[in-house]
């Protein structure tokens, strides 16, 4: 059962009224439409750590696979992630090396992390600098030749720029093994902005917000928040501080700015151990963009299978109109997908969770999302299957929480259709061996085939390509 936190709830019990601590912008993606970025130089925008885990920025040249200059919207993008897919492949081993700082847990036997998936989610691609076209952000490390694995990581974005695909932005040794360990969030936000929490310590603590924006030629930051709290010389008490831009600031202030960058995140990329209520809650609001390694190459290889597929026309939409759902047939929980005939859809998910409750909601928690969107782009692959690009995808009241008869509602993003954009579509009548063993999964569940599954697709669906879910008709 998929649940979702009551996105911002811990938010508004723990921080004071908002005040504006940014500016706000807005933000566009369309894969397979190519804005013009600012002609600037190559230098790639980058950090290094210093010895109190804070970070500086450098720059460096970091140039890889010139692409050729090219007309075709469609190329650009084959060359692009055809560059990402060889960077990927270059790194393999440092990228699943990465421990996440679990090695001395088992040594411990504090805690076993091995059942937490998202403990291998190291890679994400999100358009951050608002061309187009996603970056790709990873986490890679240095590998320890006696064990075999790599507990300190490196952050990079790479993106395109100026006809190549470039490193934009670089952060040495961001996440590393001390005493209390490092925990870590990367968000996309409004406005072609990221924001990196990083929080590092043991019996002083450090928890820092950095905010960074694309400049047209990389990311510089813009704003930094931080709380730093150790005990005094005598260890009778705690001191705190917190600090904007390197000036003092009071918590209200800080708790404030806080709030503010909830509210303009639109995407979590990349966590690690997240153990702040407040960030967890973040996490939580937003769709989660990050996935593993072989899922990334898996994504890169059905876009390029996308680029390369024969468009058929918006007239598509009309054939697969329809209502779709996605459940376990339980009842607890499930998405309800109307499409329409020009590709636009609306739909509602819920999830029941009576036993979750509390001052205010005795009778339970319900986590719901009402939405609407569009999918474009439809193409037909090279094995008779077909493909659609997200458009747009829009929540009503993301993040608000009401109660009502005793219920606690918590709106949150919809499950089976956050987390990507891209979807492939099987028509009726596919053979049920050609589709992938997770689609059929989720649509068998429901219907309850059991072992006496039918020869073909008796309907058509919808399959969630980054989180392999699917949509049955």
């Amino acid at each position: 059962m998929k649940r979702k936190l009551c996105s911002l709830a811990v938010l508004t019990v723990m921080l004071f009224t908002l005040t504006s601590c940014m500016g706000r912008g807005d933000t566009t993606s369309s894969p397979f439409q190519v804005k013009n970025k600012k002609e600037t130089t190559t230098e790639a925008a980058s950090s290094t750590s210093r010895e109190d885990g804070s970070t500086e920025p450098v720059t460096e040249q970091t140039s890889t696979e010139v692409i050729p200059e090219a007309t075709d919207n469609r190329q650009i993008l084959k060359d692009v992630y055809s560059s990402y897919r060889s960077i990927l492949t270059d790194k393999e081993a440092s990228i699943k090396a990465i421990n996440w700082q679990t090695r001395s847990y088992y040594w411990n036997g504090e805690f076993d992390f091995s059942g937490y998936g998202y403990l291998e989610d190291r890679i994400a691609f999100y358009d951050l600098t608002g061309d187009g076209i996603d970056e790709m952000i990873f986490l890679s490390g240095q590998i320890d030749e006696e064990y075999g694995d790599c507990y300190i990581a490196d952050l990079d974005i790479y993106g395109y720029l100026d006809g190549s695909v470039q490193n934009l932005y670089h952060i040495d040794s961001l996440e590393a093994q001390v005493a209390g360990g490092t925990r870590i969030a990367l968000f996309a936000m409004e406005g072609n902005r990221f924001l990196l929490y990083y929080s590092m310590g043991d019996e002083s603590w450090e928890n820092r917000y950095t905010v960074s924006e694309w400049h047209g030629d990389g990311f510089v930051g813009v704003e930094e928040l931080s709380y730093y709290t150790q005990p005094n010389e005598d260890y009778t008490a705690m001191e705190e501080a917190y600090r904007k831009n390197g000036i003092d600031i009071d918590a209200a202030e800080y708790v404030s700015c806080v709030q503010n960058y909830a509210g303009q995140i639109r995407a979590l990329l990349l966590q690690d151990m997240i153990d702040d209520e407040v960030v967890y809650s973040m996490a939580e609001s937003v769709p989660d963009k990050a996935i593993t390694y072989d899922l990334a190459i898996s994504y890169l290889d059905i876009y390029l299978e996308a680029l390369n597929g024969t468009p058929v026309g918006d007239e598509f939409f009309a054939s697969i109109a329809g209502e779709y759902d996605f459940s376990s047939g339980a009842g607890g929980w499930g998405t309800y997908l109307t499409v329409k005939s020009d590709g636009t859809f609306e739909g509602t998910y819920h999830d029941s969770d009576m036993g979750d409750m509390g001052d205010g909601y005795p009778n339970g928690t319900v986590y719901l999302s009402n939405f609407t969107g569009k999918f474009k782009n439809p193409v037909m692959e090279s094995n008779g299957n077909y493909l659609v690009e997200l458009d747009y995808l829009n929540y009503d009241k993301l993040g608000d929480v009401e109660f009502e008869d005793g219920v606690r509602y918590c709106y949150t993003s919809p499950y089976g259709i956050e987390g990507t954009d891209l979807f492939e579509i099987y028509v009726a009548g596919t053979p049920l061996t050609s589709l992938p063993e997770e689609y059929v999964d989720w649509v068998a569940m429901p219907r309850a085939w059991g072992d006496d599954r039918p020869d073909n697709l008796p309907f058509n669906g919808i399959y969630n390509v980054m989180q392999q879910e699917g949509f049955g008709q």
